[in-house]
């Protein structure tokens, strides 16, 4: 299991902001931590090694006095980094993993003028290929429908929106939030001037789905910023039955007890991700299904002719 954070954390010199970062990496133990809305112009060693620890290799988009900023952090005893583009409201990179896998990661905090967002999505696209894993972080500054909010004016759907949702389509960007509190974002006010949003998400791409089978997204508590941080959990949760392969056979159904045996195995609980408790219960049922039919296989009585 390899873990990435992304947070806008609201100023990374914040003491508030080092205690709860400390909490979530001794916590979750990642490998990578991406931080938004930084609020520092010029990101030194020192910042770091405060921040974070000495451990951590790092680079940056600086802020513009106390808007903006991003830092990416990542252990470079896993992993190494080679970054590809750095503008104003995101930063791209490609990551490998002990040298054996690669993969595309995007930083993101976008600007409140959807004018100025475009940047984004003609910035990122040029460096999307359908081959490569691809991962996008951040806060963008936008909603995609009612769902993604609560409180205040009702959603309308906009031209900032339908060019947000079309770059996602376009990009063949999927989202795997599974976790955690719906809405990421909070005005901090009380009572009916109290306003929820979704303005945080983790897309991958088809590719990345693929390398990394039975990823999620949690949304974790939100405390030092009015934002909550993103844990990315990217998992290969292949189904590689142990020993020889399984396969159904289609003798199988001529079987009297098959039906049986099938639900009896499916229905045992199993935890995970919903992509990991398919793999488990296919492999479970399949075992089963063949040591109970290929040990009674001699018996006439559970077989019928079709």
């Amino acid at each position: 299991m390899i873990n990435i954070i992304s947070w806008n954390c609201r100023g990374a010199r914040k003491p508030a902001t080092r205690r709860y970062l400390k909490a979530l990496i001794a916590a979750h133990s990642p490998v990578a931590v991406c931080l938004l809305e930084t609020r520092i112009s010029q990101v030194s060693r020192r910042d770091v090694d405060r921040l974070i620890g000495r451990h951590w290799d790092y680079t940056y988009v600086p802020s513009e006095g106390k808007s903006g900023g991003i830092i990416l952090l990542w252990l470079s005893q896993f992993i190494s980094t080679t970054v590809l583009i750095v503008q104003k409201q995101f930063l791209v990179a490609n990551i490998s993993l002990s040298n054996k896998e690669n993969w595309v990661f995007a930083a993101v905090y976008a600007h409140k003028d959807y004018l100025v967002r475009r940047q984004i999505w003609d910035g990122i696209s040029t460096l999307l290929h359908d081959d490569t894993p691809t991962i996008i972080a951040g806060d963008f500054n936008c909603i995609l429908s009612q769902a993604d909010k609560r409180g205040g004016k009702s959603f309308k759907d906009s031209l900032a929106v339908t060019e947000f949702a079309n770059w996602i389509a376009v990009s063949d960007l999927h989202d795997v939030w599974s976790d955690g509190p719906r809405y990421t974002w909070c005005n901090n006010k009380s009572g009916p001037a109290r306003i929820w949003a979704r303005l945080d998400r983790v897309f991958l791409n088809s590719c990345a789905l693929t390398t990394f089978a039975g990823s999620s997204v949690s949304h974790l508590s939100r405390v030092a910023s009015d934002h909550c941080p993103l844990l990315l959990h990217l998992a290969h949760i292949a189904f590689k039955p142990q020993g020889a392969q399984l396969k159904f056979e289609d003798m199988w159904l001529s079987y009297v007890e098959a039906h049986s045996v099938v639900v009896k195995a499916w229905h045992k609980p199993c935890q995970g991700s919903p992509s990991t408790v398919l793999n488990r219960k296919c492999y479970r049922t399949l075992r089963s299904l063949k040591f109970y039919l290929q040990k009674d296989d001699k018996n006439p009585a559970k077989c019928f002719c079709t």
